[in-house]
C-alpha cells in the first residue's frame, strides 16, 4: 500500500483543514491528490530531485519529503545517488536524484480487435512486456472469446509475486462503449450488442477493469506516454479495418454525451453514390480510407495477393513502395481523404497535435505528406498551418498500450484509492 509504517509528519497543507476533517476523508484526499501530482511529474520528467519536486508542485519541502519517503518504501520510486549540478555553489550534501521504478506497478492490457485480441502487461512508463495474440473468428460468441482471453490473462499473471503488482486491467473495445458500466454497446464488425466486457472480465480476473473505445484508449496512451505529453488538445486518428478517432481536450479524454465522440469514420464524405458502410449509411469516410477500403481498391487493381489469398491494404502499400505508380496514387488519394476528415476536426477542436496510427502510421512515408498538405489547404487559415501532424510514437503496439493506459491513468489519478481496492 502507499502508506508506510513510518511515523507520519503532517505538512502545513495537510494540517490546514477544518477540525472535523482532520485525520478523515479530506486529509486522505489531499494526500492522494499530492501523491498523484508527484507521480505524474515523474511520468513526465523521468528523474527529479526533492528540491525540483518542491519547486514544480508548490508544495512544502516537508510534504514532498513525506510523499517521496512513502513511495520509496513501496518501491515505486528509487534513489539514484547525488546529482551533479555545475551551477551549485556552497557546501553541503548534493541533492539526491529520484526516479520512477516502472516495473513496480503494471497494468493488464486487453485490446479487442477484428479477428485478434492482444493481451499483455504494460509498466508505468507504457512499456509493454510479452504480448499474446488470441485469434478469433468473427462469429465466435462473445462469452466464449472472453473465457479464452481471461485464461490467457491468468497465464500471464501466474508468475509468483506478479499479480500483486498489477493495478487492474484496461480493455480497448471496438465500436460504441458505455464506459461507466463497461459495456460494449455496438461492435458492428463483430456483430456484438450490449456485451458486458467489464463485468465479465472483472469476475473472471478478480481485479478492477476499465473499458473504453480502442481509438480513445490510444489517444490516452499517446497523451500519457507518447508525443502528446505536452499537448493539451490532441486528436488520434486510427486507420484499421474501419476508421476511429480519439479526442483529448484540455488533457482529458472527451467521450460526448453518449460515449460516442470520435466516430469520424462515419462522417459523410460522398453524399450520393457512395459505397455502403458497415454502419448502414453510404459514403462514410471509412469507405474511402480504411484497411478494408484499400483492400477493395487493391483487388480492383489486380494487386498480387500475399499469404492471405486476397489482396490487402498492406499489399497495396507494398506495391506503392516498390514503384507501382497506380498503387501509390491510390494510397495517396486515401491519405487525401483522411486529410479532409482531419481538417474538419482541426476546424472544430483546434488541436495542438494530430497523431496518425494504424495503417496511417505504418505507411506514414506515403500518407503523412498528403494528410499534411490537405489539412493546410482545407482547414481554416492559420489553424491548418499551426497544427502538428505526426505518426504515433508508440509503434504497432499502441492499441495494447492504450488499453493498459486506461488502468494506468486511474493509478496516476487516484494512486491511494486504487490500492485500497485490494490490489496489494
Amino acid at each position: 500500500m502507499l502508506t508506510s509504517a513510518r511515523k507520519v509528519i503532517l505538512s502545513k497543507e495537510e494540517m490546514n483543514l477544518p477540525s472535523r476533517d482532520k485525520g478523515g476523508a479530506r486529509l486522505m484526499n489531499v494526500r492522494n491528490h499530492n501523491t498523484s501530482l508527484v507521480l505524474r511529474l515523474f511520468l513526465r520528467h523521468g528523474v527529479l530531485t526533492r528540491a525540483a519536486l518542491t519547486r514544480l508542485t508548490g508544495l512544502s519541502a516537508t510534504t514532498i519529503t513525506n510523499l517521496v519517503a512513502d513511495l520509496l518504501a513501496d518501491g515505486i520510486l528509487a534513489e539514484m545517488g547525488p546529482e551533479a549540478d555545475p551551477d551549485r555553489v556552497g557546501a553541503g550534501r548534493p541533492p539526491v536524484s529520484v526516479r520512477l521504478v516502472p516495473e513496480r506497478r503494471l497494468a493488464l492490457g486487453v485490446q479487442f480487435g477484428i479477428g485478434v485480441v492482444n493481451v499483455g502487461l504494460v509498466d508505468l512508463l507504457g512499456h509493454p512486456g510479452s504480448i499474446v495474440r488470441v485469434p478469433h473468428a468473427l462469429d465466435e460468441p462473445p462469452a466464449v472469446l472472453i473465457d479464452r482471453v481471461a485464461e490467457t490473462a491468468r497465464s500471464l499473471l501466474a508468475s509468483p509475486g506478479l499479480r500483486e503488482r498489477v493495478v487492474g486491467a484496461g480493455v480497448g473495445a471496438s465500436g460504441l462503449v458505455d464506459v461507466r458500466r463497461g459495456i460494449n454497446r455496438i461492435a458492428s464488425r463483430l456483430g456484438w450488442r450490449d456485451v458486458p466486457l467489464g463485468p465479465m472480465l472483472e469476475r473472471e480476473l478478480a481485479m478492477p477493469v476499465w473499458v473504453d473505445n480502442n481509438a480513445r484508449a490510444m489517444a490516452l496512451a499517446e497523451t500519457l506516454f507518447g508525443a502528446g505529453r505536452d499537448a493539451g488538445t490532441l486528436v488520434f486518428m486510427y486507420v484499421g479495418r474501419g476508421l476511429g478517432c480519439g479526442l483529448v481536450l484540455e488533457g482529458r479524454l472527451f467521450h460526448g454525451s453518449a460515449d460516442g465522440a470520435g466516430e469520424v469514420g462515419h462522417m459523410t464524405i460522398v453524399p450520393t453514390g457512395g459505397r455502403p458502410c458497415h454502419c448502414g449509411n453510404t459514403g462514410c469516410l471509412e469507405t474511402l480510407v480504411s484497411r478494408d477500403a484499400l483492400a477493395a481498391v487493391a483487388a480492383e487493381m489486380g494487386i498480387p495477393a500475399g499469404e492471405s489469398g486476397a489482396p490487402t491494404a498492406d499489399d497495396l502499400v507494398a506495391a506503392a513502395r516498390d514503384g507501382d505508380g497506380a498503387a501509390r496514387r491510390a494510397v495517396v488519394d486515401a491519405a487525401g481523404h483522411l486529410g479532409v476528415g482531419v481538417a474538419a476536426l482541426v476546424n472544430v477542436f483546434n488541436p495542438e497535435l494530430v497523431v496518425l496510427g494504424g495503417l496511417a502510421g505504418d505507411a506514414a512515408d506515403l500518407m503523412l505528406p498528403a494528410v499534411q498538405e490537405t489539412v493546410r489547404a482545407r482547414a481554416f487559415p492559420f489553424l491548418g498551418s499551426s497544427v502538428r501532424i505526426e505518426p504515433t510514437s508508440l509503434g504497432p503496439d499502441v492499441g495494447l498500450i492504450g488499453a493498459a493506459a486506461l488502468a494506468l491513468n486511474s493509478f496516476y489519478s487516484d494512486p491511494m484509492g486504487i490500492e485500497r481496492r485490494g490490489l496489494e
